[in-house]
């Protein structure tokens, strides 16, 4: 009941977990759909058995290479910035592997949207876990997995919903597209999380996102949450060999130690 009460207490929160949870479910969907559309594809592509192993697999080979790619983006650009990119790539392909006309073009299409797929669920309960407020992070976070399980049933039934439509197969995959795009215009409407502002020196604009998503929580909860992450960052440069460039003092090549003679020494 807690969990219920703090989401009907700021709306802000649960609109960007579950907007940011479509990431999840672009994967579960794309996991699904190909299972009944590939029954339709081999027919009309004459497609050998190799070339069913490769039309499904090459989702599986770009997710891998997107989740590989997605902790650099997502430090780099933003949580929210890479996850409008996976969505706007992802309604590239998606309309891309309705309208393929070769074996081939499907194969690549479905490659790319692995990489969307791949960047888009991994940092999917990354930005849900840092906007959201300590006491219901487990039970946001797990919007994600929800999202997963919930695109392969959703998958199952757009194919059952289209098996007698003339070119079945290119519906199916087409209407991904749309899932794509609410992913990528919706993460246009919430904000960057706090965590990343933080890291990048942003502290005023952290604060104003934590103030936000912290709506009816005392001031001293945001000041711990910032001042957390900025302890995290300078432990990360001294961990790089590098001066934390908030700490104030001389760089420590300008504080060389003094060698006292020892006819000096008291």
């Amino acid at each position: 009941m807690e969990f219920l009460r703090e989401l009907r207490a700021n709306a802000l929160v649960a609109r960007t977990a579950v907007i940011a949870a479509i990431g999840g479910f672009l994967f579960g969907y794309d996991t699904g759909i190909i299972s009944g559309a590939l029954l339709y594809i081999k027919k009309d592509f004459d497609a050998g058995s190799v070339a069913q192993e490769f039309i499904v697999s090459s989702l599986l080979v770009g997710a891998v290479c997107g989740a590989l790619l997605s902790g650099y983006l997502a430090d780099r650009i933003s949580r929210r910035n890479t996850k409008i990119i996976s969505g706007a790539v992802y309604l590239v392909a998606a309309l891309g592997c309705a309208l393929s006309v070769n074996t081939g073009m499907l194969i690549g299409f479905r490659a790319l949207l692995g990489l969307a797929v791949g960047t888009a669920s991994f940092v999917s309960p990354l930005y849900i876990s840092e906007v959201s407020p300590p006491r219901i992070r487990g039970g946001l976070t797990s919007f994600s997995q929800l999202a997963v399980t919930s695109g392969i049933l959703a998958a199952y039934l757009i194919n059952y919903f289209f098996k007698d439509f003339a070119d079945n197969w290119r519906w199916t995959l087409g209407v991904a597209a749309l899932p794509g795009a609410a992913l990528a215009i919706g993460m246009f409407s919430v904000p960057k999380t706090p965590r990343w502002l933080v890291e990048q020196r942003r502290d005023d604009d952290a604060r104003d996102v934590l103030r936000k998503l912290r709506r009816g929580s005392a001031d001293d909860d945001v000041d711990r949450r910032t001042g957390r992450s900025q302890a995290e960052r300078r432990g990360r440069q001294v961990g790089q060999g590098r001066r934390p460039a908030d700490r104030a003092g001389p760089p420590p090549a300008d504080r060389r130690r003094r060698t006292v003679p020892f006819s000096e020494r008291p």
